[in-house]
């Protein structure tokens, strides 16, 4: 006597059930992308901590990062950013809280 086991729903690689898969091993309920995924993290091409959006770099738990190293709970632009809290455009600003345009402010509170 044979048996029969039903499988729905399954893609090429081993799928288990009830859990929509990826080419990769995927735990049950977990939605992974193409790369290594713990339980219930989103995560993007590159490594990312648990519960942490990531961009393509390295990203501390918790902290939003552009593609410039950012110290946890600053804004940062493409140039680097000198003082912790401090919102700066593309030329440097000299003063902590001063708001700068493209030229150069040099009276601190001037807008």
């Amino acid at each position: 006597k044979e048996k029969f086991v039903l499988y729905l729903n399954r893609t090429a690689h081993e799928e288990p059930s009830g859990t929509n898969g990826t080419a990769l091993e995927q735990p049950s309920g977990t939605n992974r992308l193409a790369l290594e995924q713990p339980s219930g993290t989103n995560r993007t091409a590159l490594e990312q901590p648990s519960g942490t959006n990531g961009t393509a770099l390295e990203q501390p738990s918790g902290t939003n990062r552009l593609a410039l190293e950012q110290p946890s709970g600053t804004n940062r632009t493409a140039l680097e950013q000198q003082t912790s809290g401090t919102d700066r455009l593309a030329l440097e600003q000299q003063t902590s809280g001063t708001n700068r345009l493209a030229l150069e402010q040099q009276t601190s509170g001037t807008s």
